[in-house]
């Protein structure tokens, strides 16, 4: 999430609402003891090798359960009702030891000022990390990954079919997550963070995804990146104040 980008691109950024539409959705039978690390991870090895993985699982193991935790101790359990704005991600990055870096485990990082800035473009961020995700709370912006495993991809891991067969069999587990934590709002408004997750999203899903009665909508215009294929930039992502 937080890749160092020297390549500096002003990025436009379209979102589009989604819309309301009488459907049934067949994600309410998703179960609730899914475990996407493990279902997933012989797809992971198929990508980066068995001999790799193995030698970084059990550290891989813990950034996810840390990770998630982190997401609903500072989204569900601060209160968070609504979503109104929804950032799609991959996943944390990798790190070998302490605690992982993640969006929900941390404040300081250029990632978090290029967000906070699209969040709040007039008010500076908070400096306890605390006050800074209920003021995210209170806005109704959200962020959620695609992936369980926090490994350093490239391009080439990216569009391996094993990569995008990950983000197809997570989608259920993140339509779960949603679904069981949050209302969504009619005008829900969605952004990608990162170019080929979000081009293999958008295969994966035909660029529609069904949560609750909504059915949302999105394609290439949602994704947020710069020429880079990242989320870095030295201009907000104005996620806000766009429609």
């Amino acid at each position: 999430m937080f890749s160092s980008i020297t390549k500096v691109i002003n990025i436009k950024l379209s979102l589009l609402p989604a819309s309301r539409k009488n459907i049934t959705n067949s994600n309410k039978t998703v179960k609730t003891n899914m475990n996407p690390f493990n279902d997933n991870l012989h797809l992971l090895k198929e990508i980066f090798g068995e001999k790799e993985v193995e030698k970084k699982e059990t550290r891989l193991r813990e950034i996810f359960e840390k990770t998630e935790n982190k997401w609903k101790e500072n989204t569900v359990e601060l209160g968070f009702k609504k979503i109104k704005y929804l950032l799609i991600c991959e996943a944390p990055p990798y790190s070998e030891t302490g605690d992982p870096i993640y969006f929900y485990n941390q404040i300081n990082s250029s990632f978090h000022t290029r967000i906070w800035k699209a969040v709040y473009p007039n008010i500076k961020k908070p400096s306890e990390k605390e006050d800074a995700f209920k003021m995210l709370v209170e806005k109704g912006f959200l962020l959620i990954d695609t992936t369980p495993f926090a490994m350093k991809y490239d391009s080439k891991h990216r569009k391996k079919s094993a990569y995008k067969e990950i983000i197809k069999n997570n989608i259920p587990y993140l339509i779960n997550k949603l679904e069981n934590n949050f209302e969504i709002d009619t005008n829900l408004k969605i952004a990608f963070g990162f170019k080929l997750n979000a081009k293999q999203f958008i295969s994966v899903t035909n660029g529609k995804l069904k949560l609750k009665d909504l059915e949302l909508n999105f394609n290439e215009h949602n994704i947020a990146t710069d020429g880079s294929g990242f989320t870095n930039s030295n201009k907000p992502i104005h996620i806000l104040s766009l429609n």
